[in-house]
């Protein structure tokens, strides 16, 4: 082959025949890429808008158990302990979900002993309080003699309720200590020997 004739099948300046064509908006190629211009930009924006779709129903997919027992957890009242959440998960919300209902049915426990403690107080507060009245009434109503048997049953039940109150201001008192365990580790085979 000729120089010359390699010349002609690989042209010199292809890169400015491009351009000039290009600029020319009725050419074959300022057509094709306006075509690729388009027609990438819609697929972009398709997969654009696909991408969003998918994520978005990920995170819902995601996010709503946490959503959902926030909202159970949210509706539980003060005082009112028995309502469980339902999920059926064995995930981490799950395991979130049995521990809230554990400790629902834990604080449930512990308000009822702490309304029959408070009704027991409340019962073994108000016998002395009502004999002591009693006696008074009667005193000061002239029916009961002041003498030193009704004024050792009014000592007896004022001593009964002094303890009362010294039991309860103890267990407040426990109540309120911090409770500090020592921890001590022994090898299993100090018990064997």
């Amino acid at each position: 082959m000729s120089p010359q004739y390699i010349e002609d099948v690989i042209p010199q300046n292809n890169l400015k025949n491009i351009l000039k064509q290009l600029e020319d908006e009725n050419s074959p190629e300022s057509y094709f890429l306006k075509r690729l211009t388009y027609s990438v930009g819609i697929f972009n924006g398709i997969l654009l808008t696909l991408y969003v779709a998918v994520i978005f129903i990920f995170t819902r997919a995601i996010t709503l158990p946490i959503h959902l027992a926030t909202k159970e957890i949210q509706n539980m009242q003060i005082g009112k302990y028995t309502k469980k959440i339902e999920y059926s998960g064995n995930d981490e919300i799950g395991l979130l979900v049995a521990s809230i209902n554990n400790l629902n049915t834990k604080l449930a426990i512990q308000e009822d002993i702490r309304s029959r403690l408070l009704a027991d107080i409340s019962h073994e507060l108000k016998t002395p309080i009502t004999s002591i009245q009693c006696y008074l009434e009667g005193i000061s109503d002239g029916v009961i003699k002041l003498g030193p048997k009704n004024l050792s049953a009014i000592i007896d039940e004022m001593n009964r309720l002094i303890q009362l109150v010294n039991k309860i201001m103890e267990y407040e008192k426990f109540e309120n200590e911090d409770v500090h365990i020592q921890k001590e580790s022994i090898h299993p085979y100090k018990f064997f020997q």
